[in-house]
């Protein structure tokens, strides 16, 4: 924690006239303005086509490495997507697809505790089923898809669903803070991340993150609490402090730029988009090398 702040400290002492105070472009937006979007996914993908399709379409670009990759339309019949061939299945399920429009039905005639208990099924008894958010090919975890649908219930009706679940969630997230566990914290973010304890986690992975000099991940963590809680005690001066950091140890621009999750779906940094949009990768401990030599020696 204490090499964190020095890090940030001279951060912030390297900072150039122009770009001071910090707060002002880096300040993390207020609940209102991260909850622009109508969807917290699918909104995202509105409108992105990856590049690949149109290489494909075209028979060109990349080193012309595509070329020999159109299929005919009888192959593509074969195909379990409509944009591009592939013959790789998902684990996908109607029972799942069926129960969330159910529920975003229920969301649109403002019967929110109807909702809730549909989106809790979900992510109860389908936790691991994916759910398409966009007809090129990318999916979410449905249950992630129903936590954040959840996040962006109205006060009232969000704070009946912690009143639900909140004391599983803290007991969960103060026994994995305890054994400094991350896949103690990675769990309450799969399964919890809609009660008063999952922004925290999410945090407390990004301070994990950035203690190990991960700065993509630490970025991707800090950008999810920003851009998906309604929480205002989340969103701190601190928390602009550490984007901004790991914004300039990646290269980026520490303030201004590409800040949103959809403008980094639009910029083509697909990448960055799926790690915010799972925790598979925190699940299964995935982590990046620091360095190339580091990469190499393992």
């Amino acid at each position: 924690m204490l090499r964190r702040w020095l890090l940030i400290v001279t951060s912030l002492a390297s900072l150039s006239g122009a770009a001071a105070p910090a707060q002002e472009p880096a300040a993390a937006p207020t609940p209102a303005a991260a909850g622009k979007l109508r969807d917290p996914v699918k909104d995202i993908y509105a409108g992105y086509t990856p590049d690949f399709i149109r290489h494909i379409e075209r028979q060109s670009g990349w080193g012309r490495a595509l070329r020999g990759w159109k299929r005919s339309e009888k192959e593509m019949k074969l195909s379990y997507e409509e944009s591009f061939f592939t013959l790789s299945m998902l684990h996908t399920d109607q029972r799942t697809n069926a129960l969330i429009n159910a529920a975003l039905k229920k969301e649109a005639a403002g019967q929110y505790r109807e909702a809730l208990k549909i989106y809790q099924l979900v992510i109860e008894k389908y936790p691991r089923v994916m759910y398409r958010v966009s007809p090129h090919g990318v999916f979410v975890e449905a249950s992630q898809y129903c936590q954040r649908r959840i996040l962006r219930f109205p006060p009232k009706d969000l704070a009946f669903y912690r009143t639900l679940y909140d004391a599983r969630a803290k007991e969960a997230f103060e026994s994995a803070r305890r054994r400094y566990s991350l896949l103690g914290l990675s769990d309450v973010v799969d399964t919890m991340l809609a009660t008063s304890f999952g922004g925290r986690a999410v945090s407390e992975l990004g301070n994990a993150a950035l203690d190990t000099g991960h700065y993509l991940a630490a970025l991707e963590y800090f950008a999810t609490v920003r851009d998906f809680f309604p929480d205002r005690n989340l969103h701190t001066p601190e928390l602009a402090l550490k984007i901004d950091y790991c914004r300039r140890m990646l290269g980026q621009k520490s303030a201004g730029g590409v800040t949103t999750v959809s403008e980094r779906v639009q910029s083509g940094s697909l990448w960055s988009t799926v790690l915010v949009l799972t925790s598979q990768a925190v699940s299964l401990n995935v982590v990046p090398p620091r360095s190339k030599s580091e990469y190499w020696k393992k």
